[in-house]
């Protein structure tokens, strides 16, 4: 829970770019074909393969430990002709369903989170800039939002005058071509069922790893867009 909105845990993803030949590439490689699912569809025998030629590489997913009801699953690809690497850290919500054999057996075998952690940062270059892709909810108990709800502008209301005479905004989305925090674009919606805002919230930032919650830096975002967007109830 972020501690200064209250908001639900933070899920997303983020992605960057490396060089093809980062040493660390193999170890992922060879974790990943032990996974069952790798190991069945790996059981015909084939002629030995370049490094690159096993992407792309799915390691998870890894079920975060302590009461983080999330997951993460860490994926590398190879566009042909290109000389990079494109990796996606995914954290999502953990399943409500026990987790499957073969993801409670991988989380023994690397050890859980911490050694997946070393396996990721391990394919972070320093200084590497990255796109982050999250979304988080609030609850309209705790917060409002000084974006929404509220009423369409005259010409929304002319356009929409032809289905109904009192529409209520309830969703915007901006795109900012220069903006703090390298921030591309943010979208609100009011989920007036259940009194809740979501927020989904594209931006570029230092690909951070390192400090725990697996994508820390939206944590920083998400505390410097706090009191721009919302107020407390």
């Amino acid at each position: 829970m972020n501690p200064v909105l209250g908001a639900d845990v933070v899920v997303g993803s983020i992605s960057w770019e490396t060089p093809a030949n980062l040493p660390d590439l193999t170890k992922l490689a060879s974790l990943a074909r032990s996974m069952p699912t790798h190991r069945r569809a790996a059981s015909k025998k084939r002629p030995r393969r370049k490094l690159v030629d096993h992407l792309p590489i799915i390691l998870g997913p890894i079920l975060l430990e302590g009461d983080d009801a999330r997951m993460a699953t860490l994926i590398a690809s190879r566009q042909e002709g290109k000389e990079t690497i494109s990796w996606l850290l995914n954290v999502d919500q953990r399943p409500k369903a026990k987790p499957p054999a073969f993801v409670l057996n991988l989380a023994k075998k690397i050890g859980r989170e911490e050694i997946f952690q070393k396996f990721t940062t391990a394919v972070v270059p320093n200084d590497s800039v990255g796109t982050y892709s999250f979304h988080f909810h609030l609850s309209g108990k705790l917060w409002r939002c000084k974006l929404l709800p509220g009423e369409p502008s005259p010409t929304q209301s002319a356009v929409l005058s032809a289905l109904a005479n009192d529409p209520v905004l309830e969703e915007v989305g901006f795109r900012f071509k220069d903006a703090d925090r390298k921030i591309d674009e943010i979208s609100v919606t009011y989920r007036h069922e259940s009194d809740a805002f979501l927020a989904d919230v594209i931006v570029r930032g230092p690909v951070e790893l390192t400090r725990g919650g697996w994508l820390p830096y939206a944590g920083v975002v998400l505390d410097f867009l706090s009191p721009v967007l919302y107020r407390s109830a």
